[in-house]
């Protein structure tokens, strides 16, 4: 098993066996490189695995092919962005270059034609159900981030992918927050992901909806009266979105409230507050109806899982690069 965080290089084992070490690095992120002979590979990675399960993976390469597994849609959502080098996307049957700032979602290859280097990050579907993305509908693509939210995305992972070295999985807990929902917007503006019957007017409708649902999340007040009149809507309008999307609108504002719970339980920042002060800090107003709400959605209670998710916190003595494959 993989430790949260460490880093691994090709210089650190022999030759004849780079190619096995590299192959079994790349499986454990549920990746793999058609590379057959180490001779002349150079490769490193670093990585950090958060809280919630989002792995983020800065890779430095010689020139080969990486492919993400087809279990994509599955069990998470690969994403990759491209720092430097000149590369080819590879997806949907069809081949097309990349440049630096471009994200490529989905089931994908990349085709390293130099020295490359990317950035991988695999969102976890638990992650963006409750935003409404649907991976099953959702196809392969390539968001280019030269202008709009698609720049500030590519511009965020290019900070983290800097920055992985000194980064703590404490600290990724807001950047999962601002991944997902900067990801969620990008691909609902491409009309994907979600509604897959509904018109690009809907989808964009259901996405400012969602974006005004995480800004008021703490507002007693919060419900599709106050959404509608917010966005010159009705109701009406508002409920039928949602049952389009396969949840009503209170299912949907009780998981974002009660993700966002789910995060203060295990930060350090809101260690001092109680479980309830907690709940009522983002809309719940009745503590026992909050942990039946909780066990119901992540298999435990708030206390329990508080408790296992510290018991986690603690930090995992790191080796050589060598020994990073086999913990």
């Amino acid at each position: 098993m993989l430790a949260t965080s460490s880093h691994f290089t090709t210089e650190g084992c022999p030759e004849k066996r780079r190619v096995t070490a590299w192959k079994d690095l790349l499986a454990h992120f549920s990746l793999s490189s058609d590379l057959e002979d180490g001779a002349g590979l150079r490769a490193s990675a670093r990585w950090i695995v958060s809280p919630q399960g989002v792995s983020f993976l800065r890779i430095s390469a010689s020139p080969q092919e990486l492919s993400g597994s087809s279990r994509s849609g599955v069990d998470g959502i690969w994403l990759g962005l491209h720092l430097e080098g000149r590369a080819r996307l590879r997806a949907n049957g069809a081949e097309t270059p990349i440049a630096p700032g471009d994200i490529a979602y989905g089931s994908f290859d990349i085709c390293g034609d130099s020295d490359f280097r990317q950035f991988l990050v695999k969102v976890p579907r638990a992650a963006l159900d409750t935003r409404l993305v649907s991976l099953s509908t959702l196809p392969n693509g390539c968001i280019s981030g030269t202008g709009g939210c698609p720049y500030v995305f590519a511009g965020m992972l290019g900070s983290i992918a800097q920055t992985i070295d000194k980064l703590e999985p404490e600290e990724l807990r807001p950047i999962e927050v601002a991944l997902t929902e900067l990801l969620a917007t990008c691909i609902l503006s491409q009309g994907s992901g979600g509604l897959p019957s509904a018109t690009s007017t809907q989808r964009a409708m259901l996405n400012r909806i969602c974006q005004l649902i995480e800004a008021r999340l703490g507002a007693e007040d919060l419900g599709p009266d106050s959404v509608a009149e917010a966005e010159g809507v009705s109701p009406r309008y508002v409920h039928k979105l949602f049952e389009n999307a396969g949840q009503s609108f209170a299912q949907y504002l009780r998981s974002r409230r009660l993700e966002r719970c789910r995060a203060e339980l295990v930060h350090r920042l809101y260690a001092h507050l109680s479980i309830t002060e907690i709940c009522f800090r983002w809309g719940f107003n009745d503590s026992s109806h909050f942990s039946h709400a909780f066990r119901e959605q992540y298999g435990m209670s708030p206390r329990d899982y508080r408790k296992a998710m510290r018991a986690r916190q603690e930090p995992e003595p790191l080796g050589p690069p060598g020994e990073a494959l086999s913990r």
